[in-house]
């Protein structure tokens, strides 16, 4: 996947990335007693955690507009 680049339409390594980040968020908040941050007793504090997933939103509505961006400016360059 990294040779092809960033995005997954080319079989790039966004959407990997996507279920590492996911992967390493459930492994680092839940579930409870089982889960990574409680064996390493790591406290994140509440406002830390709406912080993080407002970034995840911004960060998903953002990959989400940026193909159809994309496909604006290079239809633009085409003169179409």
């Amino acid at each position: 996947h990294w040779a092809r680049g960033f995005w997954n339409r080319d079989n790039g390594f966004e959407f990997p990335l996507a279920l590492l980040a996911g992967t390493i968020a459930i492994a680092l908040i839940g579930p409870g007693g089982a889960s990574l941050d409680a064996r390493l007793r790591v406290v994140v504090p509440d406002n830390l955690r709406l912080a993080l997933v407002l970034l995840g939103i911004i960060g998903g509505l953002a990959t989400a507009s940026l193909p159809e961006m994309i496909r604006r400016d290079d239809e633009a360059a085409a003169g179409r």
